[in-house]
């Protein structure tokens, strides 16, 4: 008997769920739907945007998965002689107090191990994850509200490769995945179907937008100037009109910032001789300004593309533009229900926060 798997992802701006359909021999992407936050973008709007989206979609006896940014708690990838769960859970909140300025008894740690080292001197990078309390107990007050009691709430990066794993050409070399979200960006590196590094970026598409429109006097709602007026050619491609040249100054203007960033996020991703990413994927509203993916395959001399979640196997769904530039998330969590799942697992939803369903 098939049961449902609802991946729920829970952004600044947007809410995004994605059914999968299990049964023993299958996995089927069945539906995927959003819903907009309305301002102020807290987390009672976020809640009710959640009530609204789950009453179209959600099921009583749904199985429902969700997961927190990178950006919700502290992360660091310590070094390990050891690789065993069983250590590491004895291990980790020790040697993770001398890097994070909070008490260490106000927060849930959780960790999952990026490399297994392969000598007595090759220690293992094992990914630790510190999110405070009040931030997983403000969570699930949030899913609640909406009607919602989450079987598992991990870390979303982490379930990416369940994903990029079944897209054609991407399980081979290494994939920077990078999620555009509102108010920031998730960087999320992936090679030999693990995630090896795990991090965010401090600017996303708000700040992008709002460069741009400081840039022009304008009267009213200037939220979709940006994505109406914007102009990105490549780089050594100059515009031949005026107006052209205005426009496509001030998007390059607009996104430098974040350039920078993804910059020296790619520095970080190579440190210590690890070899630079094979390609960038971008997800994420952003991942839809026209020229973008061109004008940062030119200044980073790296492929770029965009997802095509309709390129799964399981997928159901058809045509479906939004599954791919908003659902990679909410996908990857329905599938951490599956057997395509990734190896590599967090459950926040432990101690006093443990699931008490069933």
């Amino acid at each position: 008997m098939a049961h449902r798997i609802l991946g729920v992802d829970v952004g600044h701006r947007l809410i995004k769920v994605a059914v999968v359909d299990k049964t023993l021999r299958t996995n089927s992407l069945t539906a995927f739907d959003m819903e907009a936050v309305a301002p102020p973008y807290d987390s009672a709007a976020r809640s009710e945007a959640l009530a609204r989206l789950t009453s179209r979609v959600s099921n009583p006896d749904d199985v429902v998965l969700t997961g927190l940014a990178n950006a919700s708690g502290m992360t660091r990838v310590l070094q390990f002689p050891f690789h065993d769960d069983k250590s590491l859970t004895e291990s980790v909140s020790f040697e993770l107090e001398s890097h994070i300025p909070v008490d260490i008894e106000e927060m849930t740690v959780e960790h999952a191990v990026m490399r297994i080292g392969e000598g007595e001197e090759d220690e293992s990078d094992v990914l630790v994850v510190a999110v405070q309390n009040e931030t997983i107990g403000g969570f699930l007050d949030l899913t609640r509200d909406a009607g919602l009691e989450p079987r598992r709430l991990g870390l979303s990066s982490l379930s990416l490769p369940s994903v990029i794993n079944q897209l054609p050409g991407m399980a081979q070399g290494t994939t920077l995945l990078l999620d555009i979200g509102a108010s920031g960006s998730e960087s999320t590196l992936i090679e030999g179907g693990r995630v090896r590094d795990a991090r965010s970026l401090p600017t996303g598409s708000d700040s992008v937008r709002q460069h741009f429109a400081n840039q022009f006097k304008t009267e009213g709602d200037e939220e979709d100037l940006l994505q109406s007026h914007c102009l990105l050619l490549p780089p050594g491609v100059e515009p031949e009109r005026p107006n052209d040249q205005i426009l496509h100054h001030a998007t390059v203007a607009a996104v430098a910032p974040w350039i920078r960033e993804v910059r020296q996020n790619i520095a970080l991703c190579q440190s210590g001789g690890k070899k630079r990413p094979d390609r960038i994927v971008l997800t994420g509203g952003m991942c839809r300004l026209r020229g973008l993916v061109d004008y940062l395959e030119g200044v980073l001399s790296i492929e770029v593309r965009t997802l095509d979640l309709g390129q799964l196997t399981l997928s159901a769904l058809g045509e479906h533009r939004d599954v791919s530039d908003f659902g990679a998330v909410a996908v990857a969590l329905a599938l951490q229900g599956t057997e395509l799942r990734s190896v590599q697992e967090v459950n926040f939803r432990k101690g006093d926060f443990a699931y008490e369903g069933d």
